[in-house]
């Protein structure tokens, strides 16, 4: 079995010096599509379905130049699988897992992806359970470390990323920053309450003062008066 496993990486190998150098460079791409990370302390690499139109790229999109030449090819050698679902949706998968764990470019691969390999399969996670619940914005990514890691995978993988997680990725920071707009506007209300309220206790302040000065000098005067008058009487 070893040497079965053996003689699979080689053919890989073999067959990967074939490809066109541009598509050789969607190496990692392609492998971010088709790897997944296994339950478990060892995280064993796993194989992944994905749709094929995510290797065929559009006008523009010159991080996925190559990948379809090499999904083809390996499609074409064995090595990768082609199905159609019951929508007729054609899905790509790796046709043999102990490729994944065998071939040494996708080992060394695997030990500098890990990071997207985690983030992305959180992601996923989050994605399905929104899909499933109607896609509900409770079920969006929240602020902190889901958003920053979506985010992050938006910002760095795109390229690697469904059109599902994309979209899920947009819909969520959407909606934060319309939570942010909401928070700022009840932060504005709140703040032109309070300075409203400085302002009116501010003329209170200073009506009152103002009013009790004149009552001062109204009670000063009285006082002075009476003191006139009976100055006069005892002169008189």
């Amino acid at each position: 079995l070893g040497e079965l496993k053996g003689a699979l990486a080689k053919y890989a190998e073999t067959v990967f010096a074939t490809l066109q150098p541009h598509e050789q460079l969607a190496f990692p791409l392609v492998m971010r599509h088709l790897v997944t990370l296994g339950q478990g302390e060892e995280e064993a690499p796993n194989r992944r379905t994905t749709p094929y139109r995510e290797f065929v790229a559009d006008d523009g999109e010159n991080a996925k130049t190559g990948a379809r030449g090499f999904v083809d090819l390996f499609i074409a050698k064995r090595l990768l699988i082609a199905d159609s679902d019951l929508h007729g949706e054609v899905n790509v998968s790796v046709a043999h897992e102990a490729l994944l764990r065998e071939w040494q470019r996708i080992r060394e691969w695997l030990a500098e992806n890990r990071d997207f390999l985690r983030m992305r399969d959180r992601l996923d996670s989050s994605l399905k359970l929104w899909l499933s619940r109607g896609k509900q914005k409770d079920d969006l990514l929240g602020p902190g470390l889901p958003l920053a890691e979506g985010e992050k995978l938006l910002k760095d993988f795109e390229p690697s990323l469904s059109q599902a997680q994309t979209g899920y990725v947009q819909a969520s920071i959407t909606e934060e920053k319309r939570k942010h707009r909401i928070r700022d506007r009840i932060r504005y209300i709140v703040m032109a309450g309070i300075t409203a309220a400085l302002i009116v206790a501010v003329i209170f302040g200073v009506v009152s003062y103002q009013q009790f000065r004149r009552a001062e000098r109204a009670k000063i005067a009285a006082w002075s008066a009476a003191i006139l008058a009976r100055s006069a009487r005892r002169n008189c």
